[in-house]
């Protein structure tokens, strides 16, 4: 019998053609990736959070497509996931797929964009190929997830293994939040103070009004915030 794994496809189905863009397959690990494709220019990967698609961009893609080559995927379960698996491992997992993915495409310097748990995805692949990546936009993003808290052991102090990943990371970074999102949502208050210790170069934006998915409710106030940071040149602080 063959060694060879069967080939695995993505969970999603889709009954219609992708709103802008072009729908895509790329083969990775015995995988078979599902992505959408448009524009042209420097290339934006845009993660997606669990357990969205590739369609939770259609209200950011339109203003960024003129300018950039954007790569939508959809989320990517981790290949080994089994119940009881580490979620710091599920989001390396993931990270190692899409290195794989740029890599096979020949793609050398990609913006990352990831939205929710699409944020700790982005932050890992930042953080352990950092030859793959020119910058990264996180959307009321996580970095890492909450250790298990015991008496002894502070909210604030409990073991974050994906934080500790993410302190490596040297690129500018862009870090978008809404005012109203909850913290049974994000540990929002966990994610500035680290970015804020960690990370000097991340532009740090609150959107008043915003909410959680603020890619849905303020799409045209957040893509011309991108595009300001990607057109930005290293060393000329801006505001």
């Amino acid at each position: 019998m063959s060694s060879e794994r069967p080939l695995q496809a993505n969970s999603q189905r889709f009954f219609r053609k992708a709103r802008y863009g072009t729908d895509k397959f790329v083969l990775v690990r015995h995988a078979k990736i599902h992505y959408i494709e448009a524009g042209q220019g420097e290339p934006v990967v845009l993660i997606p959070g669990t357990p969205s698609t590739s369609r939770i961009w259609n209200r950011v893609m339109p203003s960024l497509e003129a300018n950039y080559r954007l790569l939508a995927l959809d989320y990517l379960p981790a290949e080994n996931i089994k119940n009881g698996i580490k979620p710091e491992d599920s989001i390396r997992e993931q990270a190692d797929q899409i290195a794989e993915m740029l890599q096979q495409m020949r793609l050398k310097k990609v913006n990352l964009m990831g939205g929710n748990l699409g944020g700790a995805v982005a932050f890992n692949i930042a953080a352990k190929y950092p030859d793959l990546v020119e910058r990264v936009i996180s959307l009321s993003g996580f970095i890492g997830f909450e250790g298990k808290k015991t008496k002894k052991v502070k909210e604030a102090d409990a073991a974050n293994p994906l934080e500790e990943d993410a302190k490596a990371i040297k690129c500018p970074i862009l870090y978008l939040y809404g005012t109203k999102t909850a913290s049974s949502e994000l540990p929002l208050t966990r994610n500035l103070d680290f970015l804020q210790k960690n990370h000097p170069q991340a532009w740090i934006v609150a959107l008043e009004g915003g909410i959680f998915e603020i890619a849905l409710k303020n799409p045209q106030e957040i893509t011309g915030l991108i595009q300001d940071f990607l057109k930005f040149k290293p060393g000329i602080r801006i505001g």
